[in-house]
């Protein structure tokens, strides 16, 4: 049976690919601009898709010409979290004045990426 994994258009946008897995055995890589096509002898399998920041696993069940999508939003937070630093950074280096005091901000970026381990 062929079948088609690909990732949802909306959600977390990174250029690099990801690793795709069925059973534990390396079948390709699959991003944004580009599904991938594979065949597949079991109707049933174990279905992994990972990169560094995000895996995902989870049991299929396919029929003839069927197509899997996956998302990736898990990955947001951290992305937002990024941007945070980023952007404080950037301001600081500018000068502007944030009021905020100094210790709020550093607390600030110790504390949000707490929140994601504790969820």
């Amino acid at each position: 049976m062929q079948i088609t994994i690909k990732q949802k258009p909306l959600g977390y946008f990174k250029i690099t690919p990801y690793i795709v897995l069925i059973d534990g055995e390396l079948v390709g890589k699959v991003n944004r601009c580009k599904p991938l096509k594979i065949d597949v002898e079991k109707d049933e399998f174990e279905l992994t898709i990972k990169d560094s920041l995000y895996k995902s696993t989870r049991r299929c069940q396919v029929k003839e010409n069927s197509t899997i999508v996956f998302d990736t939003i898990d990955n947001f937070p951290i992305c937002v979290y990024i941007l945070y630093l980023i952007a404080i950074v950037l301001l600081t280096c500018l000068h502007v004045n944030l009021f905020l005091p100094a210790s709020a901000i550093i607390a600030t970026m110790f504390i949000f990426p707490l929140f994601g381990w504790v969820t």
